[in-house]
């Protein structure tokens, strides 16, 4: 999902934080679409304005204001979904790379046993495995509980 700041008109990936926010929107890419629709329709009747014989420096004023607020909207709907993919794949590989790079998660990692596993989880997070759990999944839910430590830190 993707919200819009209603102040800004910046577009953001959903995360409990910025849903929680008020100055957040859901985006529409169709009502967007709408929207710039309208913004064209708006900016055509100010081109027919403009070419009638009597002309005002107030609607010309108008005219280039508009145009250029129609052109700012144009070019960020195309090249922000562009720039979200691209902020989240490099959000993600920094989110998997801290992972990765945390000695705990490592540690982990290379345990080759259930009561290892088991063990470090009940002393570290206060997490008791089911004893027919497998360990990668036992391995799997430690780096989880760690993960949790890790991004709750900052």
């Amino acid at each position: 999902m993707i919200l819009r700041q209603k102040t800004t008109g910046a577009l953001f990936i959903a995360t409990p934080t910025l849903i929680a926010r008020r100055d957040m929107e859901t985006y529409d890419s169709e009502i967007a679409q709408k929207r710039i629709d309208a913004t064209k329709k708006k900016l055509a009747e100010i081109e027919a304005a403009r070419s009638a014989p009597i002309q005002q420096s107030e609607s010309v004023a108008k005219m280039l204001e508009d145009s250029k607020l129609l052109a700012e909207l144009e070019q960020k709907v195309r090249e922000r979904p562009a720039q979200l993919v691209a902020e989240a794949e490099a959000q993600a590989k920094t989110r998997a790379d801290r992972i990765d790079e945390d000695l705990e998660v490592r540690k982990i990692r290379v345990m080759t046993s259930k009561a290892e596993v088991q063990e470090y989880a009940l002393i570290n997070f206060g997490v008791e495995f089911k004893p027919d759990m497998h360990l990668k999944e036992m391995k799997r839910l430690a780096v989880e509980e760690r993960t949790k430590i890790i991004f709750a830190n900052g």
